[in-house]
């Protein structure tokens, strides 16, 4: 079973309408008194831990599978997000970390048979991150995404601390699909009418970012690329696979004139 096909199970089994929170006759869930639980369903699976640490605040639905390990840190904070941890998966929000969505759309965090850390104090805003097939996706203390960026991780993507990563960007440590037409045709009619979602893991490799990385808007990262501490990356570029050496700055081509056409003449007018 597909991991959102296990969340919509999740949501319509664990969690009744009129409670907004439950939690599996196995499964452990602690809330400290000075967390604040504003609103939003909270479904725990079996065999699974939900901590919710002093002074955090949850304002968004969270649902837990089976066999997964959930911790908000200290003053960490989940508003307005879709939040969703299945099959074995663990995720860990530290300290003062937060997760909102000023703007649509909202930030959507799912950890599917994988491991995610968000550092202390790292802010990720109305951004997509999904970690699926055993992946580890991890962000570091003080970095920031910005609106629409979205992370894929399915093997490793490993984002250093005080990191600036800016609007519309494109991380991803796999190929997403199969490049194997013939495979993907059997996907579109296994899935139709809903979209591609892959059951075997794609071809991938590691993503890594170092310290105090800016990335600019719209850039796009694919997987194999290694980007060292202190690098800037400009305006909608794209990396593949490379080592980028620390304190590098990276900049999209040059435009250049690719072909010229023949010169047309003007038609004659009448009156000329």
């Amino acid at each position: 079973m597909s991991g959102r096909e296990t969340a919509r199970l999740l949501l319509h089994t664990l969690r009744p309408r009129r409670k907004r929170t439950s939690v599996a006759p196995t499964a452990n869930l602690v809330i400290d008194g000075e967390a604040k639980i504003k609103s939003g369903a909270i479904a725990v699976g079996p065999h699974s831990s939900l901590v919710i640490e002093a002074g955090a605040v949850i304002d968004s639905d969270i649902t837990i599978g089976e066999h997964c390990e959930v911790t908000f840190g200290k003053d960490s904070r989940l508003i307005n997000s879709d939040f969703v941890v299945v099959n074995g998966a663990r995720a860990n929000i530290e300290a003062g970390a937060i997760i909102n969505s000023p703007v649509e759309p909202r930030s959507a965090v799912m950890v599917d048979d994988g491991i995610f850390r968000l550092g202390s104090r790292a802010h990720v805003m109305s951004t997509e991150l999904m970690v699926r097939f055993g992946g580890r996706l991890s962000i570091g203390s003080y970095t920031g995404i910005a609106y629409g960026s979205e992370i894929r991780c399915e093997q490793q993507v490993d984002i250093g601390s005080y990191g600036m990563i800016s609007y519309r960007v494109c991380i991803y440590d796999t190929n997403t699909h199969s490049t194997d037409w013939s495979e993907r045709r059997k996907r579109i009619e296994e899935c139709y009418p809903q979209g591609v979602y892959e059951v075997t893991k794609p071809t991938t490799s590691p993503v890594v970012i170092g310290d105090d990385v800016w990335i600019g808007k719209e850039v796009t990262i694919t997987k194999g690329a290694l980007i060292g501490n202190r690098c800037i990356i400009g305006i909608r570029t794209v990396l593949g696979s490379g080592v980028i050496d620390d304190d590098s700055v990276v900049v999209a081509g040059k435009a250049r004139v690719v072909s010229k056409r023949d010169a047309v003449a003007a038609p004659q007018s009448e009156n000329s």
